[in-house]
């Protein structure tokens, strides 16, 4: 009889030890899973590159977009993201490091992405006024549709802008909550400041610490990486994901044609040769 209690005793005390083991693990991959599969979330995500890892061509393009928006190079190895994704749309507002306003916005589909290149011009009308207040009238005003494929953005400023923020990703919703329970079960798990878990872990060569609980009775995710090797674009990001009740996103349709993409690619051209003679001249 005492064996038969002992053997249960002991059985009680697995059970309840696997509960508190394996309770937290069920929590996040439920978050997680509610996440994934839900139809519409809001993020806010902050990255920043290596200029070590960029073409010249890249490296270029943030040159010129550290011009156009009148700041440093090194500020343009830093963005940030915030918008919403819905099961079909998702749309960005993007923001350079030390510009408090957005410097343009992207809408994108699982086939397509649009970049709002009006917001661009704005920018770079507003700070070459202020640099070279006599030449602000040299700028034409705006004629143009307001938002372009990234294949046109990428033929206007010659450079592979694809490639530079194309990162693997967890793929959420494409794991069962056992595959996403397997894979916390293997982190360290760790309690923040806040008394959130944590779950830390190696994944594709990124130190990544992922946060899961509850921000205003919502399932959020936080989650932070750091190249562990070096040598990858992107050197660091964090990222705060949180489900929201359905909201429909639209996608743009005034899109620039290919015979103003042409006329855009030949001010661009125009509006550099004016910065370096403007350069020059009052330099």
């Amino acid at each position: 009889m005492k064996k038969r209690y002992l053997a249960a005793g002991i059985v009680l005390a697995v059970l309840v030890l696997a509960g508190l083991w394996i309770l937290p693990l069920l929590r996040a991959a439920g978050t997680l899973q509610r996440i994934a599969g839900g139809k519409s979330f809001t993020y806010q995500i902050e990255a920043a590159l290596d200029s070590n890892g960029l073409s010249e061509e890249q490296n270029q393009f943030l040159t010129a977009l550290s011009w156009l928006f009148g700041t440093d190079e090194k500020s343009c190895l830093t963005w940030q993201a915030a918008g919403k994704i819905t099961d079909k749309c998702g749309y960005a507002r993007l923001y350079s490091k030390g510009i408090e306003e957005p410097v343009t916005e992207v809408y994108f589909t699982q086939d397509q992405k649009v970049v709002n290149i009006k917001m661009l011009y704005e920018k770079l009308q507003k700070n070459f006024g202020e640099e070279y207040p006599l030449l602000e009238s040299i700028l034409p005003k705006w004629e143009y549709a307001p938002y372009i494929s990234m294949d046109q953005m990428e033929e206007i400023f010659e450079t592979d802008l694809e490639s530079m923020f194309q990162q693997s990703s967890f793929q959420f919703s494409k794991m069962s909550a056992w595959q996403i329970l397997m894979m916390l079960a293997k982190s360290e798990k760790t309690k923040g400041e806040n008394g959130i878990q944590q779950f830390k872990t190696v994944w594709n060569g990124y130190q990544v610490v992922l946060e899961i609980g509850k921000k205003e009775g919502k399932p959020r995710i936080n989650l932070q990486g750091m190249d562990s090797g070096g040598g990858k674009v992107l050197a660091a990001f964090q990222a705060e994901i949180s489900a929201e009740k359905e909201e429909k996103v639209v996608f743009p349709d005034f899109l620039m044609k290919q015979e103003e993409v042409a006329q855009f690619q030949n001010l661009w051209s125009a509006i550099k040769q004016m910065k370096e003679g403007a350069s020059n001249w009052f330099h």
